[in-house]
């Protein structure tokens, strides 16, 4: 009796997803939070008189409230990796189960305007006929009122 493959992809590799999108989320708050410091802290540093930035409290503010954002986006730029790779082993197994990736199944959503994009936004759901119709062969609004305004010129 053949092996059946599953048709979804495994819950650990959901669950992985769900959690490193939870982390982006916070990260991405924390960051827009060091954000306003930064600005505040530059902002700070901006309005002491000269420039001496050896001394300065503000300028030490502001320097560490830069290098928190920077060290923030690290932290960002590492989840976003590991979201990719979670995302490319489910894409693998799609792939090895045949999956919506196969190159009949491509060259007809690619020949149908609007079907691939369709079969992304909804999976599980057939291509509308109005995505495979092709666009009407008669201007649309925005062309008409170019008509008029050339038209209308002298």
């Amino acid at each position: 009796m053949p092996a059946t493959l599953p048709t979804s992809p495994p819950h650990d590799l959901r669950s992985k997803l769900k959690a490193i999108d939870r982390d982006l989320a916070e990260l991405r708050t924390e960051r827009a939070e060091l954000i306003l410091e930064r600005d505040a802290a530059k902002a700070a540093f901006a309005a002491v008189p000269g420039y001496d930035t050896a001394s300065s409290s503000e300028f030490q503010r502001a320097e560490k409230a830069a290098l928190a954002v920077a060290a923030c986006d690290d932290k960002i730029e590492k989840a976003q990796q590991a979201q990719v790779g979670v995302l490319r082993l489910m894409g693998q197994q799609q792939d090895a189960q045949g999956g919506a990736d196969t190159s009949e199944a491509t060259a007809r959503l690619k020949s149908q305007p609007g079907a691939w994009l369709a079969s992304v936004l909804d999976p599980g759901r057939p291509p509308s006929p109005r995505s495979m119709t092709p666009p009407a062969s008669r201007p649309s609004r925005s062309a008409w009122m170019w008509i008029a305004l050339a038209r209308a010129s002298p």
